[in-house]
């Protein structure tokens, strides 16, 4: 894409200063089977040039994308990117170049077909790069590394109280965690946990939690999250 060049242009020069962030934002998080979402590409400074990548995981499909032809709607300059790279595993690429360097608010966007269950989109760190340009330097722009989550979570069905569990696990004590104020003993009982997931027939990662949940995240279900402070945290976003 010619705008990669320009970019890898940029960077020998640029100036270490980050200053705006560049976020997704959707019409909707919980759509109807096979119904076309709409995801808007924000920044809060005006941009000089973007290379955006993004990643679609889960059962969707990435339809279109930003591209030469309506890349004028959204402030960009005509002429100076080629059309959207979307691969068909769900990874896409779009960006474009403003020399006024004022492409700002909604600067980009693209589609994917929802089917079912849930869909997590969220920006590729790796391959994406955007920055502004004042008359003097160019800055760098950060990416949002919250994901958006489409779709429900869908949980089993509950057990029947008169079914005998497969697999009995004990937490150490009894109590599902060492007792409030122990918490500097998290390696050792993060061990016996350890041991006690034998049963499971895995190894699961024990990750702790120490501080307020202020971002969205996505807990894998083969993991262990211990929280270690003794009050506790707040979820103060989507978990």
């Amino acid at each position: 894409m010619r705008v990669t060049f320009i970019i890898s242009l940029i960077g020998t020069f640029l100036s270490t200063v980050s200053r705006g962030e560049i976020s997704l934002l959707a019409e909707t998080t919980l759509p109807d089977p096979n119904e076309e979402i709409t995801v808007w590409v924000h920044t809060d400074e005006p941009l000089f040039c973007m290379e955006l990548g993004v990643y679609v995981n889960g059962d969707a499909a990435i339809t279109t994308a930003m591209s030469e032809a309506d890349c004028n709607d959204f402030g960009w300059d005509n002429g100076w990117r080629s059309d959207p790279y979307i691969d068909p595993s769900g990874w896409l690429s779009i960006g474009s170049v403003r020399w006024a360097s004022d492409a700002n608010d909604i600067v980009g966007y693209f589609k994917f077909r929802y089917h079912s269950g849930q869909v997590i989109v969220y920006i590729d760190q790796v391959s994406s790069a955007a920055y502004s340009w004042d008359g003097n330097s160019f800055t760098y722009s950060t990416f949002s590394t919250e994901a958006l989550q489409f779709g429900q979570i869908e949980l089993p069905p509950l057990q029947e109280p008169n079914e005998p569990s497969s697999v009995l696990l004990q937490c150490p004590g009894g109590t599902g965690g060492p007792p409030r104020g122990e918490s500097d003993n998290f390696d050792g009982w993060s061990e016996e946990l350890s041991r006690g997931m034998d049963a499971l027939d895995f190894e699961p990662t024990i990750i702790e939690i120490n501080s307020d949940i202020t971002t969205n995240q996505v807990w894998d279900a083969n993991n262990v999250y211990y929280v270690t402070e003794p009050n506790g945290v707040d979820v103060q976003a989507l978990l």
